[in-house]
């Protein structure tokens, strides 16, 4: 994938002109994060994840979006097609100025590249530069819509070597018939993952991921057939890992007659009041490309060859010089070095012997001052750790005899917590027993009243 350079970047609010049926309001404004490159606009919901959408600009132009004043918008339209307008909305008008200036400049350049390509190619056979690997029919996993209820569509996939860009690509179409522009292009460089995978009614399915995160799915009619695409697909990307991707092939620069220009001075148009969008300048970039291809190839041929003369000369002169310089060099080198190399010898056996000495001395002075120090401080080691084991136990009785102190406690206080529940149930047990004497006491009385009324009444009854 050709580096696209990234012009400028940021939120923005884009008008959502074909919401749902079932929307209240079918044009409001939501945030999406722009990026605008070389050849094209893109838009995600979030920051760089979850591509929305995007715009070939050598095809649109700038129109009037016709809002309110205090409305800072854009619209972005296909030149043929404006109906699948595409409106921008700023926080200010320093924003909208700034990104409407720069989209319309890169409008421009891509139109110019594009209008560029399309008459190279149009010399030749366009089909000319790319290399077919593996065809087949493949069945693509489509979004679900209210207007499409199948799931899975067929479609006719190649898989391409573009030999001018030297990229491999996965070019999608509708059927056989091998157009100049296939309906979807994946370029195999973005893919970070690809496996096996198995979909409700299709067994034979692949599964590719992008570095954008988006996924593809794939199915085929058998096993066989979807191990012959992974094996070609993963064989490309490792040669594009391991850059053992074939160069680009350099055709040389067509020329281009173009046709003298007309010296009649267009007549002077009404001038009209200032508007957001821009008049569509596609014959004039034309004529440009054609004057500027004609003389870039004049130049390019004036240039290599007087760059060809200088470099024979350059290489002429270079020659002559380093045999010249050799045969001095020679010479000088022969009487210095025989000078040079006899005071050398001696000032290194100098040195030798001053370095012996110095080492000699340095070892045994070395070696005294280590046993000294060594001594000493094996004894303040000693000296050290010893008082550290006796502060250790010191700390160690002091917080066991706290501890104990400290269960001693406890124990006491929970053996008088006992003993006083111990009283409590005593006292209650006792007040039950009581309690339930007493009203069995109560119980016989109320029986022997009742028997003495009893008697009473019959008496009574019997007098």
């Amino acid at each position: 994938m050709s580096n696209k350079k990234t012009i400028v970047e940021g939120f923005l609010f884009l008008q959502n002109k074909k919401s749902s049926i079932f929307s209240t309001e079918p044009n409001e404004w939501t945030p999406h994060y722009f990026v605008l490159t070389q050849k094209e606009l893109l838009y995600y919901s979030e920051k760089l994840s979850g591509l929305k959408g995007k715009i070939e600009l050598w095809d649109c132009e700038i129109l009037d979006p016709k809002v309110p004043e205090d409305t800072y918008a854009l619209r972005l339209a296909p030149v043929e097609n404006h109906e699948k307008s595409l409106f921008i909305q700023f926080e200010s008008e320093e924003i909208q100025k700034t990104w409407t200036d720069l989209i319309q400049k890169t409008i421009t350049e891509a139109k110019k590249e594009h209008y560029t390509s399309t008459i190279k190619k149009n010399q030749g056979n366009p089909q000319e530069d790319l290399k077919q690997l593996t065809t087949g029919w493949i069945q693509k996993k489509m979004k679900k819509s209210f207007f499409r209820k199948k799931e899975w569509k067929a479609f006719f996939m190649i898989l391409v070597f573009d030999k001018t860009q030297a990229e491999y690509h996965l070019y999608i179409y509708n059927n056989e018939k091998i157009k100049k522009n296939p309906t979807e292009k994946i370029p195999l460089d973005i893919i970070t993952n690809i496996e096996e995978k198995k979909f409700p009614n299709e067994p034979f399915g692949l599964f590719l991921k992008n570095n954008s995160k988006q996924e593809i799915c794939f199915s085929f009619t058998s096993d066989l057939e979807r191990k012959k695409w992974i094996s070609a697909i993963n064989e490309k990307i490792q040669e594009i890992k391991t850059g053992r991707v074939p160069k680009p092939e350099i055709k040389e620069e067509i020329k281009v007659e173009t046709k003298e220009k007309s010296k009649e001075k267009p007549k002077e148009k009404p001038k009209e009041k200032p508007k957001v969008g821009f008049k569509d300048e596609t014959d004039e970039i034309k004529d440009e490309i054609k004057d500027e291809i004609k003389n870039e190839s004049n130049n390019e041929i004036k240039n290599e060859s007087k760059n060809e003369i200088k470099d024979e000369i350059k290489d002429e002169i270079k020659d002559e010089i380093k045999n010249e310089s050799n045969n001095e060099i020679k010479n000088e080198s022969n009487n210095e070095i025989k000078n040079e190399s006899n005071n050398e010898i001696k000032d290194e056996i100098k040195d030798e012997i001053k370095d012996e000495i110095k080492n000699e001395s340095n070892n045994e002075i070395k070696d005294e001052i280590k046993n000294e120090s060594n001594n000493e401080i094996k004894d303040e080691i000693k000296n050290e750790i010893k008082n550290e084991i006796k502060d250790e136990i010191k700390m160690n009785q002091i917080m066991k005899l706290k501890m104990k102190l400290k269960m001693n406690q406890i124990m006491k206080l929970k053996m008088n917590q006992i003993m006083k529940l111990k009283m409590k149930l005593k006292m209650n047990l006792i007040m039950k027993l009581k309690m339930n004497q007493i009203m069995n006491q109560i119980m016989k009385l109320k029986m022997k009243l009742k028997m003495k009324l009893k008697m009473n009444q019959i008496m009574k009854l019997i007098n």
